[in-house]
């Protein structure tokens, strides 16, 4: 594997293990972490073709009597504003699927994991070009603030979630 493909495995693990670090702390409980290909879903398009929704993590965590779960994209800044676009676009299909509400009784947050404020204000930005139903999806946020994030405590409400 190439030096991308590491620095990107290696920060989907420097989550995981903030996670780990946050339920030994008593912040949460990390009630599921499952990283890719075992997170991916594969649907039907409505041309009848076969998409795969591809996450970097599937994250379920338990905060007192609450369950958060967030399809996680770990984003180091390499992909460009197509490759996002069509990510995001990918999720909203999926959404419209009905499927993953039908077998979780929920479609996961969709958190995107940035190295940086800059590309979370970049990603941000990008998500408001969705449409407006869709945009409440994603939320974005730094590697240091993932963990609220993936709580529910970053203070974001589903009007919100892409600020």
């Amino acid at each position: 594997p190439g030096l991308p493909f590491v620095a990107h495995t290696l920060a989907i693990t420097e989550l995981y293990v903030r996670l780990v670090e946050a339920e030994r702390e008593g912040k949460l409980e990390l009630l599921g972490f499952e990283t890719e290909p075992g997170c991916w879903r594969s649907f039907t398009t409505t041309l009848a073709g076969i998409a795969t929704l591809k996450p970097d993590a599937l994250v379920t965590v338990g905060v007192g009597p609450y369950e958060h779960t967030s399809w996680t994209e770990v984003d180091l800044g390499t992909a460009g504003r197509s490759a996002l676009l069509r990510k995001c676009r990918t999720y909203i299909a999926y959404y419209a699927t009905g499927r993953e509400q039908v077998d979780r009784g929920v479609f996961p947050r969709v958190v995107w994991v940035t190295a940086n404020q800059r590309r979370t204000d970049y990603i941000s930005e990008l998500v408001r070009t969705l449409p407006a139903g869709a945009q409440r999806l994603f939320a974005t946020t730094t590697a240091d603030q993932g963990i609220s994030a993936l709580t529910g405590a970053d203070g974001l409400d589903e009007a919100e979630e892409t600020s």
